[in-house]
């Protein structure tokens, strides 16, 4: 693990949400490594909207990567799937909107957005409820 590299997080039960904060350098690899660790540590992780906080952290995830940490997560909450939450991420990389527009309709606007300030994506996660499925 990159030194200064850690990864945080807290569950706000009221408004079932999972707020996880990275900082520092990471690899791809690391992180998802490292999310999956978390997601590991937490009762029914799917079960809540997601608030993905990379202000303070440096580096770049691939698509595969992302995928990993996708499949890691289908595989915690088993057959059938539940329904989809949605990930807020919040981000100060210029292309990580570009990056996720990129990649279609593997992760839908409906289901995740990116945002510069925690405010921002509380309000979304807020206002915005996705269809039921």
């Amino acid at each position: 693990m990159p030194a200064g590299f850690r990864v945080s997080y807290r569950i706000d039960e009221t408004k079932n949400r999972l707020l996880v904060t990275v900082r520092g350098a990471y690899e791809g690899a690391t992180l998802i490594d490292a999310l999956i660790d978390v997601y590991g540590q937490i009762d029914q992780p799917w079960s809540y909207d997601r608030v993905m906080d990379m202000r303070a952290a440096e580096g770049f995830t691939t698509l595969h990567d992302l995928m990993r940490a996708a499949q890691a997560l289908a595989e915690m909450a088993g057959s059938p799937p539940p329904l989809r939450k949605r990930l807020a991420l919040i981000s100060k990389d210029p292309l990580d909107k570009p990056r996720l527009a990129g990649i279609g309709d593997i992760f839908a606007k409906d289901y995740i957005q990116t945002f510069e300030s925690l405010d921002e994506a509380l309000t979304w996660l807020d206002t915005n409820p996705p269809e039921p499925a």
